[in-house]
């Protein structure tokens, strides 16, 4: 058996591994109905299962799928499942695409592997930290007290478990906004005594504090490694040339897909608005007690007692389609992979169509071909 095959057995083993809801127990009967046809490698496949006993590891419909998917890689003939022992052997056929299994959307920590947090600014990162740093206490897997983006994370951890905690992309800028009015480097600044109101009607004091609205900080910037904040981390063979970055950014629709699919493939991301049910998911993955994670108020900030107007909360949806967009289809998988949680049926979400852009910015500039923004106020430098 070639290196590559040996590879992809190890890889399912992997995957079963990090399952839920079937015994050990009950695998190791199934592979007991493999063939004398077993090389080395399936036998050694086999002795791992059982050592496994006793922990839950699949549901039932992801195990099947799993089961085919082995046999067809490896060219083995299995029992049908309820058959007595010497029955007719049934050839079976993938029902999988040809690459990385992708059977099972939430699949259970294994202890070896780094936790990495992909900390997004203003959307709970903080608290999160806290939370983590207690719940994994002495076990020394967790990577979190920085912003980073996913350049740093593939140069660091490239086998590490990803995490995010995504807020909803208006509320996250609001509560930005607010942050920067207390930060040193804005005093003196115009924005310090600044509602929310009077900062969107100013395009000096925008283009001086863009960082709490410009599109991407709610997500895309981070997972596509556009973001060109000096305080965000990058790995080493990184992009940091912030023309070029914003070049790459402008391809909004490669930069959405590419979004999407890390999300597709992370181990855990949380929605802030329904912060119970992401906890229960995280606790159930990292095999923690049910209710046993919950997010302590940290780094908040008071915001004044007015809240934005609706003109000024159209103007915060015109200047982020695409992290509106990721959030959306967020909502969507998560959605999908609650149920498959309570029920082990997973459908996966279909992704909305492309949102229409009609603000593009840079460091340097905001420019708008429609919506609040557009008219005499078209195109903003800083």
């Amino acid at each position: 058996m070639s290196s590559t095959k040996i590879e992809e057995l190890e890889e399912v083993l992997r995957i079963i591994q990090e399952s839920e809801k079937e015994t050990a127990l009950e695998l190791e009967e199934k592979l007991r109905s493999l063939e004398e046809r077993q090389s080395e490698a399936i036998v050694k496949f086999y002795e791992d299962l059982q050592r496994l006993e006793n922990e839950e590891i699949a549901s039932k419909t992801a195990i099947e799928k799993i089961r085919r998917e082995f046999a067809s890689r490896f060219d083995l003939l299995l029992v049908e499942k309820g058959s007595d022992q010497g029955a007719e052997i049934k050839e079976i056929a993938t029902e999988l695409p040809p690459g990385k299994i992708s059977a099972i959307p939430v699949r259970k920590w294994d202890g070896e592997e780094k936790i990495v947090f992909l900390h997004i600014g203003k959307a709970g990162g903080t608290s999160f930290d806290g939370m983590m740093g207690k719940a994994l206490k002495g076990r020394s897997k967790y990577v979190g007290g920085l912003h980073f983006d996913w350049t740093y994370v593939e140069e660091r951890y490239p086998s590490g478990e990803v995490v995010t905690m995504l807020r909803e992309p208006v509320s996250r800028a609001i509560s930005h906004f607010h942050f920067m009015k207390k930060l040193s480097w804005t005093k003196g600044m115009a924005i310090r005594q600044q509602s929310i109101d009077q900062f969107l009607d100013d395009p000096v004091s925008m283009m001086h504090n863009r960082g709490c609205w410009q599109d991407g900080q709610a997500a895309v910037s981070w997972f596509t490694g556009t973001h060109v904040g000096n305080w965000v981390k990058k790995g080493r063979s990184a992009e940091t040339n912030g023309e070029i970055l914003e070049r790459k950014a402008f391809n909004y629709q490669q930069e959405l897909l590419e979004t999407a699919d890390k999300i597709d493939g992370m181990f855990w991301f949380g929605i802030l608005e329904d912060l119970d049910r992401s906890l229960e998911l995280l606790a159930f993955q990292l095999k923690l007690p049910f209710g046993s994670l919950s997010l302590p108020k940290s780094n908040s900030n008071k915001a004044p007692a007015a809240k934005p107007s609706e003109e000024s909360m159209e103007k915060l949806q015109s200047l982020m389609p695409q992290d509106l967009w990721v959030y959306k289809y967020a909502k969507r998988v998560f959605q999908a992979r609650w149920e498959y949680y309570k029920t082990g049926s997973f459908k996966p979400p279909n992704r909305p169509p492309f949102p229409k852009v009609n603000c593009l910015s840079t460091r340097f500039i905001l420019k708008c071909t429609g919506g609040p923004y557009q008219g005499p106020r078209q195109s903003w430098t800083q």
